[in-house]
């Protein structure tokens, strides 16, 4: 069996740094959940890494705002922003939204694209960054089919694929468009639901290829999770303190996600 993991947007660690802290936060899951962690020793796993893949492709600001990235309702603010802040932002901006009180805690894209409008210097270059990889994954067809290759690369053993965040709509995006037989999937903190890839992931139905289930886990204060998946075959929620809802050191570590994986691999 092999552990196919694909990770999400902007990932700026280098490939070995990042690959790493996942099997690390792996193994904390695992030994929380009181499961053997040493059978992630001698299994073949493969890291999907991209970030480098986006540093080839430039979107000019022009192509944004042609495109409304920041006006198509909800969904594509709460992706970028949320993103953002949880997953990668520094401490203040961390701090900066919690001390906001425009909206509730809910709307926390929001209220960093409140920010944004207000003139904070440090919330716009990082929002472009996010705006601009959702962007290319969603419109242009090269930059995606080579970060679909990537993944599509790892198949045709028997595997348990697992998406985080963008991760799981690279990993929907390209098993819905072939026909190697995977095992088990599993989606983290996924926005599959929302509109911003609707156009990628339409029918949202557990891909034919995949011969056993389909394990969406989201976090209750996850923002990017915004809508619930409703096609899968398990739909497993998980709840904690951290104060990084959608990080996935916040997944892996988790109880029932150690148990997920673990079950997938040993079945």
């Amino acid at each position: 069996m092999k552990l196919i993991l694909v990770h999400g947007i902007w990932q700026n660690s280098p490939k070995d740094k990042l690959e790493k802290q996942w099997i690390a936060y792996l193994k904390t899951g695992f030994e929380n959940q009181n499961l053997d962690s040493k059978i992630l020793d001698g299994l073949e796993i493969d890291f999907v890494y991209y970030n480098d893949v986006r540093k080839k492709y430039k979107v000019s600001k022009v192509e944004l705002l042609d495109n409304n990235l920041f006006n198509q309702a909800m969904d594509p603010i709460t992706l970028t922003a949320s993103e953002l802040i949880y997953e990668f932002g520094e401490p203040e901006h961390i701090r900066m939204m919690e001390q906001s009180n425009l909206l509730p805690n809910k709307y926390t894209a929001l209220k960093i694209l409140a920010k944004i409008i207000d003139g904070s210097r440090a919330s716009v270059p990082l929002a472009r960054i996010f705006a601009e990889e959702v962007f290319l994954y969603r419109n242009n067809d090269n930059y995606r089919n080579e970060v679909n290759q990537r993944f599509l690369n790892c198949l045709g053993y028997p595997s348990v694929v697992l998406g985080h965040s963008l991760g799981s709509v690279v990993t929907f995006n390209s098993l819905t468009n072939q026909n190697l037989p995977i095992n088990t999937y599993i989606t983290l903190g996924s926005p599959l639901a929302g509109k911003t890839f609707h156009n990628l992931v339409k029918p949202l139905a557990k891909p034919k290829c995949c011969n056993q289930k389909w394990i969406n886990i989201y976090h209750n204060n996850d923002p990017v999770y915004m809508k619930e998946l409703k096609t899968m075959d398990d739909n497993i929620e998980i709840t904690s303190d951290a104060q990084n809802p959608h990080g996935i050191s916040t997944y892996l570590t988790h109880k029932k996600t150690a148990q997920v994986i673990y079950d997938a691999l040993t079945q």
